[in-house]
């Protein structure tokens, strides 16, 4: 594979412009240097920009203090391994020792001759970041000036003092306190402590810990993205399991089947849920944990992203006495979200809601939810079944997996009550087509819908620093958009972590079924006919509505296109 030049990479991301390179070009010719160096010199690029680009252009991970991958772990091992002068002179600092893995964090990935030098110095494989020179200086000043231990003892003292800003809660506190605590085990407590502390702080949905050959990684899920954080060292890592399974109450000798749990924590005064997973892998058990933090989450319609109209549509159709609302959309699209911000509008003493889930990730005052148990009999068609002896008014069903919830979502619908519930199509009128699929009858459909939506979720640009510039008209053309004069893109600040984007928006597309598209379902029509019938009513494509958040700056165009498909 040929790799572009840095200057020709800077150029096609719209960094800088093709004048800005040749002039830094001929600055190079004329007194030497690096490119990029010059480039950040002359005001052309940000050393973070042209720390990134690199980033991307040799598919190196970007590690800097704000994403907390550029920390040092264990300094007195590091400077015993490598020496001041060396890492002063090749302008790179070692980061973490992992048993037979060195990390390092280089400013210029193209000193291949110093990577094989530092593997046959160390005798160690390597671990390669990019980082910014400017930090990675900073850094080799903390490691072999004294202030790496001075660091590590406040960083420690901090720890110490935060140790009650995440603090278990369990039904069964003897479970915790019934063990023998020595000094490894202590270490491990706090390890795990810091970990969810710190994805919690830079508001992560997911946590993954995943045993390798020779390392742990250890990434967080931060608006819809995997990022890379600082590694705990290898022999911690079963420990870190067996610390996460006691909080869940999971069986801390099966290591051979995937197992299901979930505990709480308590972080500035907030109680968070957590729902884990363990799975067996090659080596060793991978656990995820989903961070169900439902102070992050805004229960307020105004706040999804719906535009005015679809709002209005949206609202419409949840004040109906009775009738079928689904909501379609890939798994993590923010479905479950967006219902419960329905529900919260639409509450009143007068109505009894009732809800069953797979699992319950928010608890809803004034709404009775009731959480699914296969194991027990207690499924989704079990649990409709019992609501409508229950004299309910509204009914949420998680989601529609087979016919015999698809047939119990009609019944109560055509029975006088309003039932809202999700299934997995590509866009909103396709929910017509996956119910059919499930085997029920047209005629059925069509009489009991009233509403059928579709939404994705796209990343937010920062607005701290965020950019304009202007489109390539014939780019727009060719997507089927009208041009315009400015758009937005990502840059990336501190406020952001360097990603240039920061939380997440639902893009939506809302269909209220009329007497034409009613009609349409009974009669079988295609898909193609159903959305021409949709875009003729009024409704807005999933397509026009994301345009119509990146004209505004809410998202990006690359976001954009990386969410929506537009060939429709």
């Amino acid at each position: 594979m040929i790799r572009l030049k840095i200057g020709d990479v800077l150029v096609e991301q719209g960094i800088i412009t093709k004048e800005q390179l040749l002039r830094a070009l001929e600055i190079q010719k004329q007194t030497g240097g690096v490119l990029g160096e010059i480039l950040v010199k002359n005001g052309f690029v940000t050393e973070l920009q042209l720390t990134k680009s690199l980033s991307r252009q040799f598919g190196l991970p970007f590690a800097s203090k704000v994403n907390g991958l550029l920390i040092l772990s264990d300094p007195l091992i590091l400077k015993d391994l490598i020496s001041q002068d060396f890492s002063r002179e090749h302008g790179l600092v070692p980061l973490f020792l992992r048993d037979e893995t060195l990390g390092i964090a280089v400013a210029d990935p193209m000193d291949v001759i110093t990577m094989d030098n530092l593997r046959i110095l160390t005798g160690k494989n390597l671990m390669v970041y990019i980082a910014m020179k400017s930090e990675i200086q900073g850094l080799i000043e903390e490691l072999y000036t004294g202030q790496a231990g001075k660091m590590e003892e406040m960083a420690k003292q901090a720890s110490q003092a935060a140790q009650g800003d995440v603090v278990e809660v369990t039904d069964e506190k003897a479970d915790l306190d019934g063990t023998t605590v020595d000094a490894g085990e202590a270490r491990v407590v706090q390890l795990v402590n810091q970990i969810i502390r710190q994805a919690i702080n830079e508001r992560a949905s997911d946590i993954h810990i995943e045993p390798m050959e020779d390392m742990v990684n250890l990434r967080f899920r931060i608006d819809g993205v995997l990022h890379e954080k600082a590694p705990p060292a290898k022999n911690l890592a079963a420990p870190i399991v067996s610390r996460i399974k006691i909080l869940s109450k999971l069986n801390v000798a099966e290591r051979r089947l995937p197992q299901d749990g979930s505990f709480a924590v308590k972080h500035r005064d907030q109680k968070i849920d957590l729902r884990i997973s363990t799975c067996p892998t090659f080596f060793g058990e991978k656990v995820v944990m989903r961070i169900l933090n439902k102070q992050a989450v805004e229960l307020n319609v105004d706040k999804l992203g719906m535009l005015p109209k679809q709002k209005e549509d949206f609202l419409k159709a949840a004040q109906y006495p009775h009738g079928l609302i689904f909501l379609t959309g890939p798994t993590g699209s923010g479905k479950t979200t967006t219902l419960y911000a329905v529900l919260s509008q639409i509450k009143s003493p007068e109505l009894n809601i009732m809800t069953i889930e797979d699992p319950v990730e928010f608890q809803l005052r004034g709404i009775n939810q009731v959480q699914v148990r296969p194991q027990i009999g207690l499924t989704f068609a079990a649990a409709l079944r019992s609501f409508l002896r229950q004299d309910p008014d509204v009914i949420l069903v998680g989601e529609v997996r087979d016919q015999e919830t698809a047939d119990l979502c009609m019944r109560a619908a055509l029975t006088g009550h309003l039932v809202l519930s999700t299934l997995h199509t590509n866009d909103a009128v396709g929910a017509a087509m996956r119910l059919k699929d499930l085997g029920i009858e047209p005629f059925l459909i069509a009489s009991s819908a009233i509403c059928f939506a579709a939404q994705r979720l796209v990343r937010k640009l920062c607005e701290d620093c965020r950019e304009q510039y202007k489109p390539e008209k014939g780019h727009l053309e060719s997507l089927g958009f009208t041009p315009v004069d400015m758009l937005y893109k990502a840059k990336g600040c501190d406020e952001c972590a360097g990603t240039g984007f920061k939380g997440r928006r639902a893009i939506y597309e809302i269909i209220l079924i009329n007497d034409k598209l009613r009609s349409a379902i009974q009669k079988q029509a295609n898909l193609d006919d159903l959305k021409k019938l949709a875009r003729e009513t009024g409704s807005m494509s999933m397509k026009d509505a994301g345009f119509e958040k990146v004209k505004e700056g809410m998202t990006s165009l690359e976001e954009y296109l990386s969410v929506i498909m537009v060939e429709d």
